[in-house]
């Protein structure tokens, strides 16, 4: 995920884009689209709703890929696109450095950048008595999704304050309202269910 973010810096590079880390946050059209992302995740971990792949799916999947490691590495991706702004006290050197200099740099950087993101995950693939360290599975993992979807809705809420800044007052008010309502109508599809 850092190398192809390192090639769409090197892209916008060479056709003369000014580049910067964060740079996505200050498009409009991905705020609304990282709300809208996030904002499901959360009603998903709340227990809202529940994607379940369609059975001939999964087992047409099973027989060509490995589809738990197409869906970690999109986890992966996702948590390196959330990531970029949140390094930038600790990188923010660092990843200037790379950006002012050639593709060589910008490569290097970023590829060491993935590498220790990675590190903890690649630890544990190469010594598995590491994973007898983590906490064992329980109801602490329901009260967790809970209190992950709490932080994904107050992402969600900065996120709209970022918008706030990029279009009108108003027009982010719209799509803050649209977003209550779309959590207020996943939260009563579920109670429906269980009635």
């Amino acid at each position: 995920s850092f190398l192809l973010l390192a090639g769409a810096a090197i892209g916008l590079k060479a056709t003369g884009q000014a580049i910067g880390w964060g740079m996505q946050f200050q498009q409009p059209v991905f705020l609304v689209f990282l709300i809208l992302i996030l904002t499901f995740f959360a009603a998903n971990l709340w227990g809202f709703y529940e994607i379940v792949l369609p059975r001939f799916l999964a087992d047409r999947a099973g027989r060509s890929f490995h589809p738990k490691l197409a869906g970690d590495f999109a986890s992966g991706a996702f948590a390196t696109l959330l990531a970029t702004p949140c390094t930038v006290p600790f990188l923010g050197t660092a990843i200037g450095f790379a950006l002012a200099a050639g593709p060589m740099e910008i490569l290097a950087v970023f590829a060491a950048l993935g590498l220790g993101m990675a590190l903890p995950y690649l630890g544990i693939a190469a010594w598995p008595r590491l994973a007898m360290a983590l906490p064992r599975p329980g109801k602490w993992m329901i009260r967790l999704k809970h209190i992950l979807g709490w932080a994904l809705a107050l992402t969600v809420a900065w996120l709209i304050s970022v918008l706030m800044l990029q279009i009108s007052f108003a027009s982010a008010l719209k799509i803050a309202g649209g977003i209550i309502i779309l959590i207020l109508m996943l939260f009563l599809q579920r109670r429906e269910l269980f009635r």
